[in-house]
């Protein structure tokens, strides 16, 4: 997919005339209540996970037209009311020409987490039951649909500019908060969290300061090695990834030998409760709900998909604290997992291959002093090929889960700013004076007024690829650069910042190592047709590089796999990564 495209939501007011009769015009929370407390949870919890299952906003059946959709969804109401419901709708995408969604992630997910918390009806209905559940049920989610409207509709209102500065931010502040649920591609998140996997648990499982996190882990779910985890979250994606639509339910075999293990492993990350909270922390948490004993069904595909790689930290990092201090407890996990594990394992193994053998590579221990002293604002990854400098510095951050829920701009702009200008952008520019000063100390460059520069963001989190987000902190960049360069810098010798996301890289890899110059003509082409401010036309796309690189390989039909070729056959990463943790990790629970 080359750019990003959510056809408009269908809202409660554009069907139904009458007021709902709530009881607070601004309380949400307490207006889902009032209008789902008497449905039955267990069935409200099945139609949720179901709709949240239909995310791929770019197969056939998820984007049918909300006519069909809605003739597939009444199955018991009668035609006399389920007939002017169709022709409203009709009415609508005729009169404005574009078909209108009714499904998207969002609600699906803001359903089910009220659902658990506020549905008190019978389990079991009638079918004259059914048919007001459905009309109720319809008018839940429209509703829910008519808050994230207005939610897109104030975030507007909070951008500062106008003309074309403004339409960018405009389309940015809308379009950031939902990213992560409009561009879901499975696939290749599956293939890029298990090879992540191998690289962490490569290094884990040689360093002692992490045992006694996982034995913690392994303690509180009765195992001896996490190996049966790891087995269960790789067999759960790939039910996730090879289902067609709608919700994946997992039913145990009471005859399976492993079966008490994996019953422990479901109820330890099974969400029992709803709750209030931004981003859907607690779903992420624990993707999975009991249906019946036995019974499991996925929330979210994409959460169970992220437990493989993504929630490691976030879970050694609960571990970690109710450990006693060393030598039990990692000290300043945060940091050592971030430099040690995200910028010398996952990002130097991600970019293996990308340069010449002959270029000046640096990282780790290439760039400290002979006694291991890191060097003064050293990059996380240098590379000086010829007179072609790239420059990454990988930051291992997230938004915050308030600032994406703000829908403000001015909100998510400071978060932003925090997170990348403050360090990375300012810490480039510092750089850039550094190399054309010919003040490195890990490389003594020649002609420094030669060199051209390449700026990298690379970040770890894949909200970061969202439309318009490169071509704004590169005009902090430019601004920054502009104010803060030494005489001796040619800024025409500098390429804008580029943003890589760290799965770009590897889902790109062996498009970056076609030819010895690749990466640096994909930079070049990237940053002219999309970050320069001189046509408007190119500006408007808002395209991230991940979306640029899909884009190139489709036009010039090129082929790509992930690191190997041999490593886009998931079976095979899935045999790779459970032979690691089998050989490496058999640990010893600490009781």
């Amino acid at each position: 997919m080359s750019t990003i495209r959510v056809n408009p939501i269908l809202r409660y007011s554009d069907i139904f005339s009458e007021a709902l009769n709530l009881p607070s015009e601004n309380d949400h929370k307490q207006n889902i209540k009032a209008l789902i407390v008497g449905l039955p949870k267990k069935t409200v919890l099945q139609a949720s996970a179901h709709f949240a299952g239909y995310f791929d906003y770019e197969s056939s059946k998820f984007n049918q037209d909300a006519i069909s959709f809605l003739d597939n969804y009444f199955g018991y109401t009668s035609n006399e009311v389920k007939l002017p419901i169709l022709k409203t709708v009709s009415d609508l995408q005729r009169s404005s020409a574009t078909k209108l969604q009714i499904i998207n992630t969002i609600t699906s997910l803001t359903l089910f987490n009220w659902a658990l918390e506020f549905c008190e009806g019978p389990d079991e209905i009638t079918d004259h039951d059914r048919a007001a559940f459905e009309i109720t049920l319809l008018k839940a989610y429209l509703y829910l649909n008519e808050v994230l409207d207005s939610k897109h509709t104030n975030a507007i209102k909070t951008v500062p500019h106008s003309g074309i500065e403004g339409f960018i931010r405009m389309q940015f502040t809308v379009a950031l908060p939902d990213y992560e649920f409009s561009n879901v591609n499975l696939p290749k998140a599956f293939t890029c969290q298990i090879i992540k996997a191998y690289w962490l648990f490569s290094h884990i499982s040689s360093h002692q300061k992490y045992q006694q996190l996982i034995s913690s882990l392994l303690a509180k779910l009765m195992l001896d090695s996490i190996y049966p985890i790891y087995s269960f979250f790789i067999d759960m994606a790939f039910e996730s990834v090879k289902r067609s639509e709608g919700a994946v339910t997992i039913d145990l075999d009471p005859n399976d030998p492993d079966i008490e293990h994996m019953e422990r492993i479901f109820q330890y990350y099974t969400t029992v409760t709803g709750s209030e909270s931004d981003d859907f922390r607690f779903l992420r948490t624990n993707p999975f709900y009991e249906v019946t004993r036995g019974e499991f069904r996925i929330i979210y595909p994409l959460f169970v998909v992220d437990k493989i790689y993504k929630s490691w930290y976030f879970q050694f990092n609960e571990l970690n604290m109710t450990l006693e201090d060393p030598p039990f407890k990692v000290k300043a996990l945060k940091g050592e997992y971030g430099k040690k594990i995200t910028e010398e394992v996952i990002l130097v193994n991600a970019l293996s291959g990308v340069f010449r053998s002959g270029a000046n590579i640096r990282f780790g221990e290439a760039l400290c002093d002979s006694n291991g002293k890191e060097f003064k604002q050293a990059p996380d990854y240098y590379v000086r090929d010829s007179n072609n400098v790239f420059w990454f510095e990988s930051k291992d951050t997230y938004l915050t889960a308030q600032s994406k829920a703000s829908y403000d701009y001015g909100e998510i702009e400071a978060d932003l700013e925090k997170k990348l200008r403050t360090s990375g952008i300012s810490q480039l520019v510092a750089n850039i004076n550094r190399v054309y000063s010919n003040n490195l100390e890990f490389d003594q460059i020649t002609q420094p007024k030669k060199i051209k520069f390449y700026p990298i963001l690379v970040l770890h989190d894949e909200t970061f690829n969202s439309p318009f987000l490169n071509y704004i902190v590169n005009q902090w960049f430019i601004e920054d650069l502009q104010s803060g360069a030494d005489p001796c810098v040619n800024i025409s010798n500098v390429n804008p910042v580029v943003i890589l996301t760290i799965d770009t890289i590897i889902n790109f890899n062996q498009l970056f190592r076609r030819s010895p110059h690749y990466f640096e003509l994909l930079l070049r082409r990237y940053a002219d047709h999309h970050l320069h401010a001189q046509n408007n036309q190119q500006v408007i796309t808002g395209l991230s590089f991940f979306h640029f690189a899909q884009s190139f390989c489709l036009k010039k039909k090129f082929l790509v796999a992930p690191i190997k070729s041999c490593l886009g056959r998931l079976c095979i990463i899935s045999l790779w990564v459970n032979s690691i943790l089998q050989t490496k990790i058999e640990l010893v629970i600490h009781r």
